[in-house]
């Protein structure tokens, strides 16, 4: 019990240092029921098509016009 106790003040210790870094991979907003990169793409993109700002879907066909297919490819998984 003594071992936990100390592992438990060590990680308060930590959490009230100023000196803080955090590093969280991409996959951690699956478990905060985030959507991931490709859905939320993939509704902006119904939004804007079906949307009435005719500058929205300018503007998203200029973006998407900027992306060849390679880098589609690369970051689709």
């Amino acid at each position: 019990m003594h071992d936990f106790e100390s592992l438990i003040e060590n990680i308060n210790q930590l959490l009230s240092s100023n000196r803080q870094n955090w590093l969280f991979g991409a996959g951690i907003s699956c478990d905060a029921n985030i959507p991931l990169m490709d859905t939320l793409t993939n509704r902006v993109k119904a939004i804007i098509t079906n949307g009435d700002s005719t500058k929205n879907k300018e503007i998203y066909e200029s973006l998407n016009a900027d992306l060849d297919e390679k880098t589609i490819e690369a970051t689709v998984w």
